[in-house]
């Protein structure tokens, strides 16, 4: 989620003249650099094909965060079940 969060505002930078400025702050990152990678694809798009990749990375980034937060309270409430077991298995034990 983190990368999206930086890809997505660096692709929507991009036209020709911002292009080799964006290479150079990524540049600094580090060599393998994905972001990079991405970003040098997104600038050969034309401008429809980058809006167009810019909507479904905003998109993912979107459905992404619910995952997440699905997870996290499906995560939650199978600790509380996990709880609640271990409680009454104690009590039978009495």
């Amino acid at each position: 989620m983190d990368a999206l969060e930086v890809i997505i505002p660096k692709m929507k930078r991009i036209d020709p003249s911002t292009a080799a400025e964006t290479f150079a702050e990524l540049a600094k990152i580090g060599v393998s650099n994905p972001i990079a990678a991405l970003v040098q694809v997104a600038s050969s798009l034309d401008a429809d094909a980058l809006a167009r990749a810019i909507l479904l990375l905003e998109e993912l980034l979107e459905d992404f965060g619910i995952f997440l937060e699905t997870d996290l309270e499906a995560e939650i409430q199978s600790q509380v079940n996990f709880d609640n077991l271990m409680i009454e298995i104690a009590e039978l034990r009495k």
